[in-house]
Formats: C-alpha cells, sequence, structure tokens
C-alpha cells in the first residue's frame, strides 16, 4: 500500500489510509479506470467512496484465514462461500477489487475479473487475470500485510482493536499442529470457524488416526457440501466390498521423474508420468486392456469395471499405524479445483482418460517423485 492523509473517518481507518495494489511480478490484479480523471490507475484510493481502507480488508482477512488458505472452490458457490472468498464483499461501503482467492491447501488461485458498474462509477476495476501461487506465499503477503497495517495503528497511537484480537488467536491456532488441523477441516466443509458439527469434526480427527491426517483432509475437501463426508467405516466397507488385495512391490513404477508439489498442478503431474510410462513399457498410443492395467496396478481387473466400484479411487494399507505413524493408510487422487490461468491450462491433447472416468484405475509412483504421502501417490493412466 502506498499511504496517504485522511482528515475524517474512524481512527483505524484514517491510520490505514493509502492506494492499495495487488500485484504478482508485472501481473496487477486491482488496476482500474478513475472515473474523476480517466485515467488508468494501479487500484482504487485506500477510505470514503471510491477511496477504502486497508483495515477492513485486514479484518476480513483475519475472520476468513482458513478458507481463504484451505477451501477450494465450489461447484456452485452460494453467497456464503463468494462471502469468504471474493475481495468485492468486504464493504464497511467501499469499493474493493473482484478478486476472488481460492486454494486447495498447497496453490491458490487469485482471479481478478473487471466491473461493469451500472450508471456512473468513481472508479471500475479492469483487469482481466488469473494467476496461481504456492499458498506459502500468500501467506507470506497476508502476513506482511497485516505487519503494515498494525505498525500503522500503533504509529498511531490506537493500542488495540478488533482485528488484533483476531489476528492474535489466528496467529496462536497456526503455531498449534492441532488446532490448525481442527480450522482446516472446518474450512474445507465450507464452515467458518466453530460453526461446524462438532460430532463431525471429532469423527474426522479420530479417522485422520487410523487414516493419516492428509488423508481425511483430502476426503474433505472432495466432499460435496452439505453432506457428511466418508470416514474409516466407509472406507473399509468399500475396500471389502470391491477392493482387490494387492502388494505395492508388484506395482509398476516409473523412476527418474521429479515434481514441485507447490507449483505444479495434479493433473499435469499425472500426464507427465502416464506418458513416462507409456514410454517406458514401449506402448506408444495403442489402448491400454483391462487385463494389462491390472497387472501395472498388481490388482484384479474387476476393480475397472465401471459398473462396480465405489464412491471415490483409493488405496487402503494394511500397514500397522503404531509401525509407520507418518505414512497415511489411505491414499486417493489429488483433487484440484484451480483450473483458471496458465499454470492450470491443458494440452492441446488430454491424456488418455477412461481410467479417470470410472474412478478407479490408479498407478502408484515411487516415493522419490511423489510430493506427499497423500493424493499424490497415484495417477492416471
Amino acid at each position: 500500500m502506498d499511504w496517504e492523509r485522511l482528515d475524517q473517518g474512524p481512527d483505524e481507518e484514517r491510520a490505514c489510509y493509502g492506494q492499495l495494489r495487488i500485484r504478482l511480478g508485472n501481473i496487477l490484479l486491482s488496476e482500474g479506470q478513475d472515473g474523476f480523471v480517466e485515467r488508468t490507475r494501479p487500484g482504487p484510493l485506500v477510505s470514503g467512496y471510491p477511496l477504502v481502507s486497508g483495515y477492513p480488508l485486514a479484518e476480513w482477512l483475519a475472520w476468513n484465514w482458513w478458507r481463504l488458505t484451505c477451501e477450494p472452490r465450489r461447484d456452485a458457490p452460494d453467497y456464503a462461500w463468494q462471502a469468504a472468498h471474493c475481495l468485492a464483499t468486504v464493504g464497511d461501503g467501499y469499493l474493493w477489487p473482484n478478486v476472488t482467492i481460492h486454494s486447495d491447501r498447497e496453490r491458490t488461485a487469485l482471479v481478478a475479473r473487471p466491473t461493469h458498474p451500472k450508471g456512473s462509477s468513481a472508479f471500475r476495476f479492469t483487469a482481466d487475470q488469473a494467476v496461481v501461487v504456492p499458498t506459502r506465499q500468500l501467506v507470506s503477503a497476508a502476513d506482511e500485510f497485516m505487519t503494515q497495517i498494525q505498525g500503522k495503528l500503533r504509529g498511531s497511537g490506537i493500542a488495540s482493536t478488533s482485528l488484533d484480537a483476531i489476528w492474535n488467536d489466528i496467529l496462536a491456532e497456526r503455531a498449534e499442529p492441532e488446532e490448525a488441523a481442527q480450522r482446516q477441516l472446518e474450512a474445507l466443509l465450507g464452515f467458518d470457524a466453530d460453526d461446524s458439527d462438532a460430532a463431525v469434526i471429532q469423527s474426522l480427527i479420530d479417522d485422520a488416526t487410523l487414516l493419516g491426517r492428509d488423508a481425511i483432509m483430502e476426503v474433505c475437501a472432495g466432499n460435496r457440501q452439505g453432506r457428511s463426508p466418508p470416514g474409516a467405516a466407509d472406507f473399509n466397507d468399500w475396500a471389502g466390498r470391491y477392493g482387490s488385495e494387492s502388494r505395492p512391490s508388484d506395482r509398476v513404477t516409473v523412476s527418474g521423474l521429479t515434481f514441485d508439489g507447490s507449483t505444479m498442478p495434479a493433473w499435469s503431474k499425472g500426464y507427465a508420468v502416464a506418458r513416462a510410462l507409456r514410454s517406458q513399457l514401449g506402448l506408444s498410443e495403442q489402448p491400454v486392456t483391462d487385463q494389462t492395467l491390472g497387472d501395472l496396478c498388481a490388482v484384479s481387473p474387476r476393480v475397472i469395471d465401471p459398473a462396480d466400484h465405489p464412491p471415490t479411487a483409493f488405496a487402503l494399507s494394511s500397514e500397522d499405524r503404531e509401525s509407520a505413524p507418518d505414512r497415511s493408510a489411505l491414499q486417493l487422487p489429488h483433487r484440484s479445483s484451480l483450473r483458471a490461468g496458465p499454470l492450470a491450462r491443458r494440452p492441446a491433447r488430454d491424456p488418455p482418460r477412461r481410467a479417470l472416468n470410472t474412478g478407479q484405475r490408479l498407478l502408484h509412483l515411487p516415493p522419490e517423485t511423489s510430493a506427499s504421502v497423500c493424493g499424490r501417490a497415484v495417477v492416471p493412466v
């Protein structure tokens, strides 16, 4: 922010007055047309209409912290989702960039869209860009912004605000892994802090000790809003009804591939591994039979039957969790809603999709190519 002087308004807003810029390198997400001077600006001045204050933005970021850094985009976002993810809803009577933020925990999308106000408007946003960044980069930028805002408040003699109370709670939760995990589960299910069913959250926490925390996080991320996510009992039941015994050592592996799990989309990893495996096996472009695919995965080809499979693809390990506490017993294909922007653009030719469409047919990558234990060890062929 470029700080300016404001002579009226609440003390907190006056202290945090300036010009807001949301920038990633040369990409400016807050750019727009100033109706007063008829020229392009990097962003609206920050308090009063069309001026805004950095203080309510900081409050909004703090209040929605866990949903912004964990919750993916919904298939049909409702107003509650928009209010937690779109800067245009910050409100307080001010004009805000039309930027929506959503995340899969590893990567975060910032999507700016132009505004088309009816009648006369002091400022019209013109940015039409979408960027995807590692979530840690967004967290770092937000931390820096919060430090700036709190510094301006202290410099103006404002000792304590509601923002300080909320942000201190967030920092305490981030420092405590168990607290952070609970908040992430709530966010993944589409709830604000403490607004979810406590019994459901506790059940998920209990299941995480059996199946692995990352696996449960992935289950929640792929769960349809309004429905209870499947738990350990469900996965054990599906494994018994639909599963096939398999030894990881018997499955085909692909070596020599390395990935940056924070910047490379899940589908792109799958595409790269599928192409490498086809080359390794000399498959060229010909179709892969169910029997061959079953042999590669060391499972019965019956698990490939599209008419007989569970709601989601997964692998369930029988390994004792006490002997391998850091390994997820449950593994799922990583689901990412980050489809906007250059990093998520598909190549001209999609990878073969039959295996993916049936919800099964997965290959395990060797550990050195896997970004994490959960969801990165399976790819469609």
